[in-house]
């Protein structure tokens, strides 16, 4: 029991001394007055019996009250039975709960839950958190997390990104949600914190077609990417103005047969190049309509 508990306990039993003291000096009240030689009105000694009884009936019950409450301070009904996380995707659930430092067998009116929240917010991913109590004995904690825009592929683990350009701790391949796209071979940090402000400007229609991206080459100071939709469509564009230039996909590539070999060059005026026409040579390929 916690220092708190027992001070609250002694007080408590203290209280109930007094009451009990108090209940026995009543009593005792009450038998001189029956045995006592002078002669009262009858009326007058009933009502004097009556208010003796009233008060004799609030002090025990205000007494075993007390009783109670000591009991429960005292009993596993006062302290957290079970802690429940939800909200947390990549998080995991142990490292949340070791954060917040509530453990079972605390006292649920010891917890301090603006304390907790504080503690758990320097997490990086957290974006928000709060903590309830669900008496008599849960603690319930709801997650939640900043919005990832992307994986990052590290040693055959997957960073999630936030729109900053923080990565957090890497996961398994199992972990990854499929909220947003991988990213392969963007070793410079400046470059994978452009395409975060990116890629957190997208349309998220859009985001939700997008399964990989890489970088190609870097020419005027300009990074080209591939870009891998789910539909099968391969998408050529620049790092900047990433957002821009991918905001008619979805009306630019229903005018286009996924199963024709080719790439879909997305920028100011989109067009579709097949591959029979060789990639590399100049722009000669279908316009699409934007």
């Amino acid at each position: 029991m916690h220092d708190s508990e027992w001070i609250v306990a002694k007080k408590l039993f203290l209280i109930g001394q007094t009451l009990l003291c108090s209940f026995i000096k009543e009593l005792k009240n009450d038998f001189v007055m029956k045995n006592d030689k002078v002669v009262t009105m009858p009326p007058i000694k009933e009502q004097r019996k009556r208010k003796s009884n009233r008060r004799l009936l609030m002090f025990v019950l205000l007494f075993f009250f007390f009783l109670l409450v000591l009991v429960y301070f005292q009993s596993p009904f006062s302290k957290v039975d079970k802690l429940i996380v939800t909200g947390n995707e990549l998080i995991e659930e142990n490292e949340l709960m070791r954060e917040s430092g509530i453990r079972e067998g605390d006292s649920m009116w010891q917890l301090s839950l603006d304390e907790k929240e504080a503690q758990i917010t320097t997490l990086r991913g957290i974006k928000s958190v709060s903590i309830e109590k669900k008496w008599p004995t849960t603690v319930v904690m709801t997650i939640e997390e900043h919005e990832r825009v992307g994986y990052v592929l590290v040693d055959d683990t997957y960073a999630p990104i936030l729109a900053s350009g923080e990565k957090l701790a890497p996961v398994s391949f199992a972990k990854v949600l499929g909220d947003a796209p991988i990213l392969i071979g963007f070793s410079e940090q400046r470059w994978l914190k452009t395409l975060s402000k990116e890629l957190a400007k997208t349309d998220p229609a859009v985001m939700k077609c997008i399964s990989e991206i890489m970088p190609m080459h870097v020419e005027d100071d300009q990074v080209a990417l591939a870009v891998y939709m789910t539909d099968g469509i391969e998408v050529r564009t620049s790092l900047e103005g990433f957002a821009e230039y991918m905001r008619p996909y979805l009306k630019v590539s229903s005018q286009i047969d996924a199963s024709q070999p080719g790439v879909l060059h997305m920028k100011l005026s989109p067009y579709f190049q097949a591959a029979n026409q060789g990639l590399n040579e100049d722009r000669g390929g279908v316009e699409a309509n934007d």
